[in-house]
């Protein structure tokens, strides 16, 4: 589903209002976010086009939120909003297969 390309590099800069930033920054920040998906929710979700669309919507959420939170000490602590836990919930219901 996400293959991080130069097509998704630059739709997730232009996301997160970040087209100044280097692309092995923005991949990085994409990387982090799949992990967190997939280490969440699983791959079951894969291939169905309505999940990948919820996936690719809660890739770019959370790019925004890795990205605006950069640097070696986080002082705001993360908490899941209503949209981000629907969508995990979502996700979750599918079966690996």
């Amino acid at each position: 589903m996400f293959n991080v390309d130069a097509t998704l590099i630059y739709t997730v800069k232009d996301y997160i209002n970040a087209q100044d930033e280097k692309d092995s920054v923005v991949e990085e920040v994409i990387h982090e976010a799949i992990a967190y998906i997939e280490s969440t929710v699983g791959t079951g979700w894969k291939g169905k086009e309505n999940k990948e669309r919820l996936a690719f919507l809660l890739l770019k959420k959370l790019c925004e939120d890795i990205y605006s939170s950069r640097g070696t000490q986080t002082t705001q602590v993360f908490k899941q909003d209503r949209i981000t836990s629907t969508i995990l919930a979502s996700l979750s219901n599918e079966e690996e297969g």
